[in-house]
């Protein structure tokens, strides 16, 4: 005769199984966090290597971040196109694109839920933003040529951005935007907030202007709640400027210029 369970015998089984199961769920989501970071590296390293063949095409001169003047206005950009109505369209990309294999997967960070669909994001980004005061000739700010960069391991040119505010707007969570806060500008003035975001377990991914990326700790961030909340700053201490073109660069007027010209 065949023995048969008994109820307290399943039931035993049954609690064994979800204290299993308790203890491996943990396991898995950390699982699941490192292939996603894994994967946000990857994205950097193309999207910085894509520049590099760019600029081997351009003089030596990074992607524009526009190619148009006005802010939001319809036009190319370097992650993907403005559609000139406050969307952007990470799809179409006519500057890096040729150099990505016109794979826009890579422009969204995988621990990103895009406001918008990939043909319509609102605010802009699907998480990257770009050194764009120093690389990008952005607002017409001159840019600095990589080949003239004296220490590109040490100049942040890419990386997980957000912002929690932009004058008297605050955003709560906080918008993925393309353009990276540095601390200085070229022109002397400077951002008082980042918006380097440490989102992966509290590490900032970050492709320097060599083409390597490195997950960076959280560094300094800044005071609202939201950014504290978020983890929003900037790479480094307060003494410290990673975004900083200049100062690790040759003086020489030939290695600036608007590079959308």
């Amino acid at each position: 005769m065949k023995n048969k369970f008994t109820l307290v015998e399943l039931l035993v089984v049954i609690a064994i199984i979800a204290i299993l199961s308790s203890m491996l769920m943990p396991t898995l989501g950390k699982a699941r966090s490192v292939a996603r970071n894994v994967s946000c590296v990857s994205n950097l390293r193309q999207i910085a290597q894509a520049n590099m063949l760019y600029a081997s095409d351009n003089d030596e001169f990074s992607v524009p971040y526009n190619t148009v003047s006005g802010m939001g206005a319809a036009g190319d950009m370097w992650m993907g196109e403005s559609l000139g109505d406050g969307t952007y369209d990470l799809t179409r990309n006519n500057l890096l694109g040729p150099y990505l294999g016109d794979e826009y997967g890579v422009m969204i960070c995988p621990d990103v839920i895009l406001d918008g669909t990939p043909e319509a994001v609102d605010g802009g980004g699907g998480g990257y933003g770009y050194n764009a005061n120093w690389f990008g000739s952005y607002n017409d700010m001159k840019s600095v040529k990589l080949a003239a960069v004296k220490r590109p391991s040490k100049t942040i040119i890419f990386g997980d951005n957000a912002r929690t505010s932009m004058g008297p707007f605050t955003y709560d969570p906080p918008q993925y935007v393309p353009l990276m806060n540095c601390k200085k500008k070229p022109d002397g003035t400077e951002y008082t907030t980042g918006t380097t975001h440490f989102r992966h377990s509290e590490k900032a991914n970050i492709a320097w202007v060599d083409g390597h990326v490195t997950s960076e700790h959280v560094g300094e961030l800044n005071t609202d709640d939201i950014s504290q909340e978020n983890l929003i700053g900037f790479v480094g201490v307060d003494d410290q400027d990673f975004y900083h073109g200049r100062n690790a660069q040759i003086h020489a007027d030939e290695n600036y210029a608007d590079n959308r010209d």
